[in-house]
């Protein structure tokens, strides 16, 4: 069973470790106002533009424990760090003095937070709410390649929801891992996902995607969500952190 800690004072990141932290959104007032006042004025323009209040909240949150997050690691200021970013628009934070970025990405859904972080390799993290109006099978069909397709229909139907999201994690996952985004077709590559703790990238049928080695690993976060992590390399260790 997975434990999820408190972050220690003096945790550092390595190559060998993706370092995970969960949240909720519903934090008390005064956290809330610390976070907001640790983003940078394009991200408060941002989150000025969201017309539903619980909308803005999860992103003000969010970016906020990242930043926070990031300044524990850099024992930094969290306004004052600054993003670098890929081609493809990934950002991460340059470490000239020891010759490997900080990768990180994060995800959040129905008030759940995850962040993941990692040195010198790529990461993604996906979750998403377990939602029962959705007509996952139609999705399925429209999305996911015919080899997903058929696990999917050989799951127990108790179970072919929770997979089905479970599947969809891992696949946007490895796209903001690769920092590729809706650029990809979903279908254009398969994953194992079903058992959940079975996660692995199997075929990659587009040719500028990066074919190096690549760990999957579910995030068990628990209650109605599902969540994925996916991360360049092979041999990676995860970490669970609680923010607070």
């Amino acid at each position: 069973m997975t434990t999820w800690r408190s972050t220690p004072k003096d945790l550092t990141l390595a190559p060998d470790f993706v370092d995970i932290w969960r949240s909720p959104v519903d934090l008390p007032a005064m956290q809330r106002l610390a976070l907001q006042q640790c983003l940078s004025p394009l991200e408060i323009e941002r989150a000025d533009r969201y017309r539903v209040m619980a909308r803005r909240e999860e992103f003000i949150v969010a970016r906020g424990l990242l930043r926070t997050i990031l300044g524990r690691l850099l024992a930094a200021d969290p306004r004052a760090i600054e993003f670098t970013f890929s081609i493809k628009g990934k950002p991460a934070i340059d470490r000239p003095e020891t010759g490997r970025a900080i990768s990180f990405n994060l995800s959040h859904s129905h008030g759940l937070i995850l962040i993941a972080a990692t040195l010198g390799r790529s990461v993604g993290v996906d979750v998403e709410l377990v939602r029962e109006q959705t007509d996952f099978e139609r999705m399925a069909e429209r999305f996911f390649s015919p080899v997903e397709c058929e696990v999917l229909r050989s799951v127990e139907e108790k179970d072919r929801r929770r997979a089905f999201f479970t599947c969809w994690t891992r696949k946007e996952a490895f796209l903001k891992a690769t920092g590729m985004g809706i650029t990809v077709a979903l279908d254009s590559f398969d994953v194992e996902y079903w058992p959940p703790d079975r996660a692995s990238l199997l075929a990659l049928r587009q040719p500028e995607m990066n074919d190096a080695d690549w760990t999957m690993r579910n995030v068990p976060v628990g209650g109605d969500h599902a969540a994925s992590v996916a991360v360049e390399g092979p041999a990676i260790e995860m970490r669970h952190w609680e923010v607070w």
